[in-house]
């Protein structure tokens, strides 16, 4: 199941909240990624937070980073699990803190990780 949207951080102050349910149908160990793509030439660079239905932060792996692209997997996905993705902008140089982006989160089996 793969979800998407394309939205902007437009201001300094702006910050984005996607909320998002894993199907029914996942079956056992399964995984989230959420793929973040600048749409703008300098480059949006985002501060990404993953929370559960109270707000918590859950742990995340960053497998990419970089050339406007950023990559995070959240493990041990259960269906129906609830999540709150916030899209910030990150410490760096102004020219990098708005911008368009898309975001892409999918649920599927574990991948293969690189050794």
């Amino acid at each position: 199941v793969v979800y998407r949207v394309v939205s902007s951080l437009s201001t300094l102050n702006d910050v984005d909240h996607f909320r998002l349910e894993a199907p029914k149908t996942l079956n056992g160990r399964s995984e989230l990624t959420i793929a973040f793509e600048s749409l703008t030439t300098s480059g949006v660079v985002p501060s990404l937070v993953v929370m559960n239905d109270n707000g918590q932060v859950i742990p995340f792996e960053t497998r990419v980073k970089g050339f406007g692209q950023t990559q995070v997997i959240v493990s041990n996905v259960s269906s129906e699990q609830r999540f709150t993705i916030r899209v910030d902008r990150s410490s760096v140089a102004p020219q990098y803190q708005t911008g368009s982006f898309t975001l892409t989160a999918t649920f599927a089996a574990p991948s293969a990780t690189p050794e």
